[in-house]
């Protein structure tokens, strides 16, 4: 069975603060503020992503 919604973005929710390194060596890591997901890290200055809910 598929994970829902809130399943998967409780997942992410979970890791906000870990630190995920990248394939070239950086690291990054991401926090909310919010409901609005921001990514910190090396070569990331400010990048806001904001996930909706896919409609169906």
């Amino acid at each position: 069975m598929k994970p829902t919604f809130e399943e998967i973005w409780g997942r992410i929710r979970e890791h906000s603060g870990e630190i995920f390194k990248q394939i070239r060596g950086g690291e990054f890591t991401y926090e909310f503020r919010g409901g609005t997901l921001f990514l910190v890290g090396q070569n990331i200055i400010s990048l806001r992503v904001i996930l909706k809910k896919p409609v169906i």
